[in-house]
């Protein structure tokens, strides 16, 4: 049976869907991995004894992916990024990356960019030719303490073939791609009235009115641990808002409200889409504008 892909375009000449594994935080300078077998959404990267899930992301509009860690010594964050390129034909054309970090390109399992310690930051356009299928691997690495992060964006410069040409895959396992980019086109039209709430605050759930969709959609409101505070299923109606809030569990600290597919889709048909809309609960009272005096705002 043939590798089942999810098919995009790119954005303005960007590669806007990977596939992410990561971020790892090591004392190594450089972790490698078996590069013999070609990731698939949701197989098992293996650094040393940890595993981390091949996830698929979606770049926001600065095209970057990022990467970040939070760590309490000094080390090293990795992060890793996959997707296939398909061309009408061989062409020749140049990658141009802009990057925080310390970078590694391949392509068809060739190194082809390597920014040799150069963390802050890196910007190269790299001549590349490119076959009618192409396996594009990115890894990027910083050094910090504490928070530390690393980002990148790549953009393919085709002269002498039309961007839309150019297909972006990403393997997946959903039985059904068409019904996962049906979704994830879906959950973009969701938007949170507010991201700042106090504890014991109701919050809504919203769509756009451009929705005319009739489908279910399951959301949970999680914590940095995906652990799973409220969960539920409801249909989507762009003119009534869903309450996904519950008084008596939610403390201060930040959430992320996940969308994701129904429980038969999502489990047996491993639709496994998820989008996530971050949201903070206070246990004191949010005001938009200032009140009282600022003695008074600090007791």
């Amino acid at each position: 049976m043939s590798q089942k892909t999810l098919e995009y375009t790119l954005v303005d000449g960007y590669i806007h869907n990977w596939l992410v594994a990561g971020p790892h935080s090591s004392k190594d300078d450089l972790l490698d991995f078996d590069r013999s077998k070609y990731p698939v959404e949701r197989d098992r990267l293996q650094i040393g004894e940890l595993q981390y899930a091949w996830k698929y992301q979606r770049c926001e509009e600065d095209h970057r992916l990022v990467f970040t860690t939070v760590h309490p010594l000094t080390n090293i964050l990795h992060g890793w990024a996959y997707a296939i390129l398909q061309s009408p034909a061989e062409v020749e054309a140049s990658i141009e990356v802009k990057a925080t970090g310390v970078m590694r390109i391949w392509l068809n399992d060739t190194v082809v960019f390597a920014s040799d310690g150069q963390s802050d930051p890196v910007q190269s356009s790299i001549p590349v030719k490119l076959q009618e299928t192409n396996h594009l691997l990115v890894k990027i690495a910083a050094t910090g303490t504490g928070a530390t992060g690393a980002n990148f964006s790549l953009r393919l410069d085709l002269p002498s073939t039309t961007p839309s040409e150019v297909k972006v895959l990403i393997p997946t396992k959903a039985k059904f791609p068409h019904r996962f980019q049906a979704l994830e086109k879906l959950l973009e039209f969701a938007y949170l009235e507010n991201i700042v709430h106090c504890r014991g605050d109701h919050f809504n759930l919203r769509w756009m009115e451009e929705v005319k969709d009739e489908s279910f959609v399951a959301f949970s409101v999680q914590d940095a641990q995906e652990h799973i505070y409220v969960n539920g299923k409801y249909a989507v109606d762009a003119a009534t808002p869903q309450d996904i809030g519950q008084t008596y569990r939610l403390y201060e600290r930040p959430y992320w409200v996940a969308l994701s597919a129904p429980g038969r889709e999502y489990w047996e048909q491993d639709l496994r889409y998820t989008r996530r809309i971050p949201i903070h609960i206070l246990d004191t009272e949010y005001l938009a504008t200032p009140y009282g005096s600022p003695l008074q705002r600090r007791q």
